[in-house]
């Protein structure tokens, strides 16, 4: 787990409630630099009443199954796609974004996400961002999902700032 994306959505306003990981050591550097609580669990075992009250997720599944040469998705032991759409299917948020490596989006498990979000009420939309548009001093592309659903929506504002290609010629 790491304390970027907490640090992140704090400072576009928002208050982060807590974190999951499944090891403690990684909890307990989590809670240390944010001074959130780090449940220690396997987000696939977590039910309604483990966790305080929120509406929104942001969620990094392993990003090792899908990247580099050899990829295999769901066989890799890694892999938190399962975990993660019990979780979603277990605790419906109202908002779930998800942020993976680019390669992810011509898999399997990207086509089982989508289509299990489109059962459940939801409207995802998705980009490839660079984290250097926000500042982050890293060049690597992220597949970002943000998913809503159960309320009026609108398409996400997704922010401008530094393009694949001109990432592309600086990386």
């Amino acid at each position: 787990m790491s304390a970027v994306p907490t640090i992140g959505l704090r400072t576009a306003g928002l208050e982060v409630v807590a974190g999951v990981e499944k090891d403690a050591e990684a909890a307990a550097l989590y809670g240390e630099m944010t001074g959130v609580e780090a449940v220690v669990a396997d987000v696939a075992d977590l039910r309604p009443g483990d966790l305080p009250p929120f509406e929104a997720v942001w969620a990094s599944p392993p990003c090792q199954p899908y990247s580099g040469r050899i990829r295999l998705g769901s066989a890799d032991p890694r892999d938190g796609i399962g975990a993660l759409l019990s979780f979603v299917e277990n605790f419906h948020p109202h908002i779930l974004i998800v942020e993976e490596v680019p390669g992810f989006r011509n898999t399997c498990e990207h086509g089982l996400l989508l289509q299990s979000l489109y059962a459940w009420g939801y409207t995802p939309q998705e980009r490839i961002v660079y984290a250097l548009a926000f500042g982050v001093p890293q060049k690597r592309p992220r597949l970002i999902i943000v998913a809503h659903r159960g309320r009026e929506w609108r398409p996400f504002p997704w922010p401008g700032g530094i393009t694949m290609e001109i990432a592309r010629r600086w990386g």
